[in-house]
């Protein structure tokens, strides 16, 4: 994946070379290039939620676990990442509190 990602990248590079495309390849590499520090946030952010989560006891949706039992075991902390990353990206379950 990241060899084609590398690949159409240097494919820009080259088709740079025609005045028409110069400033789309431009805004291309801008965008990857503020792709990065998103991504970080974003993944931190839902890392921060998900301990939240598991420090509040909240309970995992069924779909979750059925969507995170293929075949090996998974902690409870990977399904409640898996979660609130299903939540992020608007598939929305509400979190189910458990009494103490």
């Amino acid at each position: 994946m990241l060899l084609l990602l590398l690949a159409f990248l240097k494919l820009l590079f080259f088709i740079r070379v025609f005045e028409e495309y110069g400033f789309l390849v431009q805004m291309i590499m801008y965008c990857v290039r503020d792709l990065a520090p998103f991504m970080v946030a974003y993944f931190t952010l839902v890392l921060i939620f998900s301990i939240c989560f598991t420090v509040l006891g909240t309970e995992i949706d069924g779909e979750v676990v059925d969507a995170g039992a293929d075949g090996y075991e998974q902690g409870e902390f990977q399904l409640m990442v898996l979660q609130v990353f299903r939540t992020s990206i608007g598939e929305l379950s509400m979190p189910k509190y458990v009494a103490i």
